[in-house]
């Protein structure tokens, strides 16, 4: 009789051996599906941020190009009113006068000389 108990103390205990094994099983089974769930996440989170990081970057370079452009246009759009104020003084006026249209002041003796040849 006591075989029996024996073999029946030694049944529970593979049983409960094969318990703890199928809950060891399992518990590792959940560890590694939350291990593959984070790597999952951090991975979703680490291209997000560097999508982003990378868009911001290119805005930063478009947003110094087209400043460099609005400094361009400040300095055209200056030298355009220097040439207007020069184009509207008195001292441009009396000057294309003379030159373009042969204008002169009064009491003012014009020369005309001509232009020969000098090698005759």
């Amino acid at each position: 009789m006591p075989q029996v108990g024996f073999k029946h103390i030694r049944s529970e205990l593979e049983e409960k051996m094969d318990r703890r094994k199928t809950r060891a099983k399992r518990k590792l089974k959940r560890k590694r599906i939350l291990l593959i769930i984070c790597f999952v996440l951090l991975g979703n989170y680490l291209y997000s941020y560097l999508s982003l990081h990378f868009k911001q970057l290119a805005i930063e370079k478009e947003i110094n190009a087209v400043q460099l452009r609005i400094e361009q246009k400040k300095k055209e759009i200056e030298e355009i009113r220097k040439e207007i104020e020069w184009l509207n003084s008195d001292e441009y006026i009396e000057q294309a006068a003379r030159e373009e249209l042969g204008m002169v002041k009064p009491g003012e003796t014009v020369l005309y000389f001509d232009e020969k040849d000098e090698s005759n």
